[in-house]
This record gives C-alpha cells, sequence and structure tokens, in this order.
C-alpha cells in the first residue's frame, strides 16, 4: 500500500517543480521581449550607417551622426551595469522602456535618421530637373508619350525621396531618371513659344484660325503634327 504521507510529499514536490518552470518560462518571456526591443534598434542603427555610408560613397554630402548627450550614455551605461549585477531585476524593471529602450530610439530616429533624411532630399531636390506640371500641360496634346514619360520620371524621384536608399542601385537609379527627365524636357523646351502658345490653346480648344501663324504652320508640318489638328465651328459665337 502506497505510504499517503510519502505521496503527497511527491506531489507537492512536482508542484513546485511546475510552479519553477512556469516562473522560468515569464523570466525567459520578458527577457525575449527586451532583448528584441534591442535588437530593433541596433538593426534601426546599422541600418543608418549602411545607408549613410552608400551616401559618401557617392559623394553625396551627409552630416556626420549625432552625438549621444551624456544624460543617455548614462541611462546606457546604468542599465548594462543593471543588467551584469541582476539581470532578471533590471528587465523586470517596468520603467526600463521609458528609461532606455524609448530615449536611445528617439535619438536614432530624431537625429540620426532624420538628418540623414535630410541630406538626402536635399541632394534629390538639387538634383531633380526644375520641371512642372503646369510648364508639362501645355505640351501633352503634341507631345503626350513625352510628357507621359517625364511625368513618370519625376513621380519615381518623388517616391525615392521619401525614404532612404537601401542600395546603390536606387541611387544610381534616381542619378539616372533625373538626367533622361532633364535631357527629355529640354528638347521640349526648345519649342517656340509661338507654338507654346497655341498648342496650349489647342489642348483647351480656344485656338483660333488666327492662331496659326506661317510660322507656327511650319512647325507643326516640320514635326508632323498638323494631321493632329482638328478645325470645328463654334455654334455659341
Amino acid at each position: 500500500m502506497v505510504n499517503l504521507i510519502d505521496l503527497a510529499g511527491e506531489v507537492q514536490e512536482l508542484m513546485q517543480q511546475y510552479g519553477d518552470i512556469g516562473t522560468e518560462r515569464e523570466r525567459m518571456q520578458i527577457l525575449n521581449t527586451r532583448a528584441k526591443s534591442i535588437r530593433d534598434i541596433r538593426d534601426k542603427y546599422d541600418a543608418a550607417i549602411v545607408s549613410s555610408s552608400m551616401l559618401h560613397e557617392t559623394n553625396i554630402p551627409v552630416r556626420p551622426f549625432a552625438k549621444a548627450s551624456r544624460a543617455l550614455i548614462n541611462k546606457c551605461e546604468k542599465i548594462k551595469e543593471g543588467i551584469e549585477k541582476n539581470w532578471d531585476k533590471t528587465i523586470r524593471d517596468p520603467s526600463i522602456k521609458a528609461n532606455f529602450i524609448d530615449p536611445v530610439d528617439d535619438h536614432i530616429d530624431k537625429k540620426i535618421g532624420k538628418n540623414l533624411k535630410e541630406d538626402w532630399r536635399s541632394y534629390i531636390d538639387a538634383k531633380a530637373p526644375k520641371i512642372t506640371k503646369a510648364s508639362l500641360e501645355p505640351l501633352a496634346s503634341g507631345f503626350g508619350d513625352t510628357v507621359e514619360k517625364i511625368a513618370g520620371l519625376l513621380e519615381e524621384i518623388s517616391q525615392f525621396r521619401e525614404v532612404l536608399p537601401g542600395n546603390l542601385e536606387q541611387i544610381a537609379h534616381v542619378q539616372q531618371a533625373a538626367k533622361e527627365a532633364s535631357e527629355a524636357f529640354e528638347k521640349l523646351d526648345k519649342i517656340p513659344e509661338a507654338v507654346r502658345t497655341f498648342l496650349a490653346k489647342a489642348a483647351k480648344g480656344e485656338a483660333l484660325l488666327t492662331d496659326l501663324s506661317e510660322d507656327v504652320k511650319d512647325w507643326l508640318i516640320e514635326y508632323k503634327m498638323l494631321a493632329h489638328l482638328r478645325i470645328q465651328f463654334d455654334s455659341s459665337a
């Protein structure tokens, strides 16, 4: 017959072991959560280093990384000391996020990352051709394909402006897009002013027969655009 006292002792021991396992599981979950937060910060910092190195490599002016304040450094050192002395107590501290994780994350986002994005945008703004939508609209009726191409290139450049480059190919793509847009617009920009005025009116259906001067007509013939014109009566006139 099983000794009930011994059996009760075994059950108590098993329950204690189960409780210990639960405690260890909880500790590991908390540790993993803290470790992930710190690892995410480290990944963000590493990504900033990569972007900065690429910008330097392509001769894009970039400011040095903003240095951490003494207060932030002290917080980091305090957390390090706490983990070395009693990691369990340190990671369980509810203030660790507000006192350590958030300030470090903010430093990377609002100082290092912010400066990098501003430098990248400044470069793109200087590199991108100064072409406005208003300057393209009058040319859309006669040079739709070219205007559409330029607008597409400008949109690509605008999208790249919002995110730091992830590789050298993206930087090269921005440079190539800016070059192609500039070259395409330069050709359109050489169109005589009289022709521009006529095309702008024609696109709105406001061109008169008297606007079709000999110079404009000769230009339209040269560029094989005369066949695209249509004449109609305005019944309201």
